[in-house]
């Protein structure tokens, strides 16, 4: 704390993160071209490339369990599929608009997306592999 003007000195030293200005709008139509793209648009890159490869592995969990004949796998990994694209477009042009307040998934809500995700599947998996068991 300084002594004179009474300012934390964290709130001195670090400067405000501050990405370049983008149209919302347009964010939001990256982010749904691909998920994640539109975060890059405006420099969050770490949260594009979470974003992207969390979007691929659903997708492709909803694929492979949909060839594998996993019809409720596939049904609920194309839901959250689904939702995450718009959520990700969603996040983007709130991002885009500087209301990081409005976010639908960051912090500890994308990590526990993330490992709700991951258990379900293995849920799901195991569920499959028991019912894969009785009929043998």
């Amino acid at each position: 704390m300084c002594e004179v003007c009474g300012s934390r000195f964290a709130d001195v030293i670090r400067p405000e993160e501050q990405g370049p200005q983008r149209d919302p709008n347009t964010v939001a139509l990256y982010s749904l071209f691909f998920p994640g793209a539109g975060h890059w648009y405006i420099g969050q890159k770490g949260q594009a490339i979470a974003r992207g490869v969390l979007s691929v592995w659903v997708v492709l969990v909803a694929l492979l369990a949909a060839i594998g004949g996993s019809n409720l796998m596939a049904i609920v990994f194309g839901i959250v599929a689904t939702v995450l694209w718009f959520a990700g477009a969603h996040d983007a042009y709130r991002e885009a608009r500087k209301e990081s307040g409005m976010v639908l998934l960051k912090g500890r809500a994308f990590l526990y997306l993330v490992l709700g995700l991951l258990l379900l599947m293995v849920v799901l998996l195991v569920s499959a592999g028991l019912q894969a068991g009785d009929q043998v």
